[in-house]
């Protein structure tokens, strides 16, 4: 009776301990090339921490990342619980209304959330403003981005 009861709980521990790993943040570049350019000087850094609500849940662009052919969003959504997903529902404008076209990207679900990364056609150095749109059917979210370079981090 007593081993059974140790196994148990080892069996719940072993459990707990992979939610604490899954739940755990990617990283503050969230892809390990993208931070090995940035830590290189292949790429710039400028720092967003810009949050907005949406549907019930918080939305933090965190950073954009800049390299010599792409830029990069980094996100994270804090969930009210409802599950759904933000595939597709990305847009990135400049201050003169030009689309820039998002690809892929990469996401993980977390037990609070989501927090990804959003490849776009590259902005130009000189763009001080843009205004990221996060469109799924109904929902709508705009953020206005300031690109000033004085918040490098």
């Amino acid at each position: 009776m007593k081993v059974l009861r140790r196994a148990i709980i080892l069996i719940c521990l072993l459990f707990l301990i992979r939610e604490a790993v899954y739940a755990w943040p990617e990283g503050k570049y969230y892809d390990a090339t993208l931070k090995n350019k940035v830590k290189n000087n292949q790429a710039t850094v400028i720092e967003l921490n810009k949050k907005g609500k949406f549907d019930g849940n918080t939305f933090a662009a965190q950073r954009i990342i800049n390299t010599s052919d792409k830029t990069y969003l980094r996100y994270r959504l804090v969930s009210d619980g409802r599950g759904w997903s933000f595939a597709g529902s990305f847009k990135l404008y400049d201050a003169n209304h030009k689309e820039y076209k998002s690809f892929s990207g990469g996401s993980h679900g977390k037990l609070w959330g989501q927090e990804g990364l959003i490849i776009f056609d590259k902005l130009p150095e000189s763009t001080k403003e843009a205004t990221l749109v996060v469109e799924n059917y109904d929902r709508k979210l705009e953020l206005k981005l300031l690109l000033d370079k004085a918040g490098d981090k």
